[in-house]
């Protein structure tokens, strides 16, 4: 044999043994749980990343996250928009509208989180002696495996990860239960910002007036409004909100109430048919402690009398989002919100309009405006401050 033949056939066992050196091989459930843990140490301290979501081949969903900024898309669906502004939480909703609430902002900020307990850790979280564990590692991937039986059929899950310069790159789970085969796939990049959509900030009620309360306690307003006021009640955190109007004034009254009078409240059953005497019962002793007269906040008669004559498409243009209607045999109502305030429009509906019909909110479009009326206060206006 040839010296130089005799030196490559060496060169190369050298270097499969240096590659079967770098090959770990895991064969316990603590072992295989910690190699993967480390191999995943980071991810979630990224700050700047994207995360695309396959299945079978197909995007389902994009995820991007750019520090305190969120952008989730469905294709098929709808997107939207996470980002904060002094402090406080605000959605970008697919139709461009913006609100401000905390669940969906923090909902998708634990989408990095739900992605690694859903696809890679929770194997790790069931309690079953059968399930056996198995794992190799070589440097940048990782797999690992686990097989079990689940009601007499067996199932199997192969999780395979790979990144680059200490970066996720891509996850692939395959889970086989009987002869069903399921995979999906995560690519992940780093380093795309997020360019936030232009957006008009939401109306919000934080600076109104408190005045005296028309009512001492909560039983006076519950018993002493008629039956041609506004009246509305809720639970908002450890308050209790009651909405009200007197003498064409509308009122948001609050207190501050204990957790025993909350949790008597959850517990009631409010399928019972004496239900409201009970909750009245419950909250009529409390004292008023702030009321905010926010009747400047709403459309006056002369203000809804100028949209008589008006379609309601003029009324979109103007800022009003149609949430609703009803059609009777005398009348035709629209139900529209400005400023999560809700109103009611009378409308006389286009010739040939069929109401029985299958139709969208465009359909009203051309739908003339008889007369308007405030109707009540979207809850996200509330508690009003």
């Amino acid at each position: 044999m040839k010296k130089s033949k005799l030196i490559i056939i060496l060169l190369s066992l050298a270097l499969l043994l240096v590659g079967c050196s770098n090959t770990k091989t895991y064969k316990s459930k603590e072992d295989v749980q910690a190699a993967v843990e480390e191999f995943f140490d980071g991810f979630l301290n990224e700050e700047v990343i994207k995360m695309e979501s396959y299945y079978s081949d197909t995007l389902q969903s994009v995820f991007m996250k750019d520090n305190d900024k969120y952008y989730v898309n469905y294709p098929e669906a709808y997107d939207y928009y996470c980002f904060m502004l002094d402090g406080l939480k605000y959605t970008i909703a697919d139709d461009r509208s913006v609100f401000q609430e905390d669940t969906t902002y923090d909902m998708t900020a634990e989408t990095l989180n739900n992605f690694l307990l859903m696809n890679v850790t929770w194997y790790f979280e069931i309690d079953d002696e059968t399930i056996s564990y198995s794992a190799t590692s070589k440097g940048s991937e990782i797999n690992y495996n686990i097989q079990g039986n689940s009601d007499g059929s067996d199932y199997s899950v192969n999780v395979t990860a790979k990144k680059e310069n200490n970066k996720i790159l891509e996850v692939t789970s395959e889970i086989k239960y009987d002869d069903q085969v399921n995979v999906s796939k995560f690519l992940f990049t780093y380093g795309e910002t997020i360019e936030l959509p232009e957006y008009k900030m939401p109306k919000t009620y934080n600076n109104l007036p408190h005045v005296d309360s028309p009512y001492k306690t909560f039983g006076d307003a519950i018993y002493g409004h008629s039956e041609d006021d506004y009246f509305y009640y809720m639970f908002y955190d450890q308050e209790l909100l009651l909405i009200v109007s007197k003498d064409n004034h509308f009122y948001q009254l609050s207190s501050v109430v204990d957790p025993e009078i909350i949790n008597a409240y959850e517990e009631l059953d409010f399928m019972e048919d004496d239900i409201e005497q009970k909750i009245y019962a419950l909250i009529e002793n409390i004292e008023v402690e702030d009321c905010v007269d926010f009747t400047n906040e709403i459309l006056n008669e002369e203000q809804l009398n100028a949209y008589k004559g008006k379609k309601i498409i003029d009324l979109i243009h103007e800022g009003f989002e149609v949430s609703g209607h009803s059609f009777f045999d005398d009348t035709s109502v629209i139900y529209l919100n400005k400023d999560y305030m809700e109103y009611v429009f009378d409308v006389e509906v286009s010739e040939g309009f069929d109401p029985d019909s299958d139709f969208d909110y465009d359909a009203f479009n051309d739908f003339v405006v008889l007369s308007g009326r405030f109707d009540y206060v979207g809850t996200q206006a509330l508690p009003m401050r």
